[in-house]
């Protein structure tokens, strides 16, 4: 009777672990979520993902195999601002800042419901003024302002007719339940219940094998399992 008793705990034990290493891995994956969308994720992505050595038609519907950082250069050495200067401002750390608060706007306007972002035309001729006086020592002329100001808003226009609305994006997901999901795993509530759940779960498998050492031994091993998981899907 007490070896039936033993199989049935250990049995009972390796479900519950199984259930806590389930948990433990939507644990793992909601703070992981709530980490890669945060303003300091977004412009660390922004810095390594190097966006204007992409192919510019990545970027703009109509653009070509050339990379982004090329047609920028074209552009704007038609208005006497040279390579040097054009590569001081795509590679600074404010086109970084300004290129991170865009997106990061536009990904909480379709997810939280907040105001659509709009390309930063101002920040953005701001930005090629100071990198120009730096290089040159000497300010943009009154018409290379208004020539750069008119190419800028074009591009920026481009830009903000290319990012989907929330109503497109509703026609390729269920953009509600997502929503609704995002809230949930943004909550602290749901990190509290995780781990309460948790915590509950060991206490059962320490009642199931007579001993907290061997839940937590149980338990270690189903974490190696789930971090084996997070390496193959990452």
């Amino acid at each position: 009777m007490m070896k039936k008793r033993s199989f049935f705990s250990k049995f009972l034990a390796c479900i519950l672990a199984s259930f806590f290493a389930l948990l433990f891995l939507v644990l793992v994956f909601t703070i992981l979520f709530r980490s890669m969308i945060t303003y300091n994720n977004v412009n660390e992505y922004v810095k390594s993902a190097r966006v204007f050595d992409s192919e510019s038609y990545e970027i703009l519907s109509k653009g070509s195999s050339k990379t982004l950082r090329s047609s920028i250069q074209e552009d704007l050495i038609e208005f006497g601002i040279s390579y040097e200067v054009t590569n001081d401002i795509l590679d600074s750390d404010e086109m970084n800042t300004v290129l991170s608060t865009y997106i990061y706007d536009y990904y909480r306007f379709i997810l939280y419901d907040e105001e659509k972002s709009t390309f930063p035309d101002d920040q953005i001729v701001s930005i090629v003024e100071s990198k120009y006086l730096a290089r040159n020592g000497t300010t943009l002329s009154n018409e290379q302002k208004i020539k750069l100001s008119e190419k800028v808003r074009t591009i920026g226009e481009k830009l903000d007719e290319g990012l989907f609305n929330d109503l497109e994006v509703s026609n390729s997901f269920d953009l509600s339940t997502i929503k609704i999901g995002v809230k949930i795993l943004d909550s602290n509530y749901v990190l509290i219940l995780l781990v309460s759940v948790l915590f509950v779960l060991l206490l059962f498998i320490t009642l199931c094998l007579d001993s907290f050492v061997w839940a937590c031994r149980l338990c270690g091993k189903v974490i190696v399992v789930d971090g084996l998981v997070l390496v193959i899907a990452s």
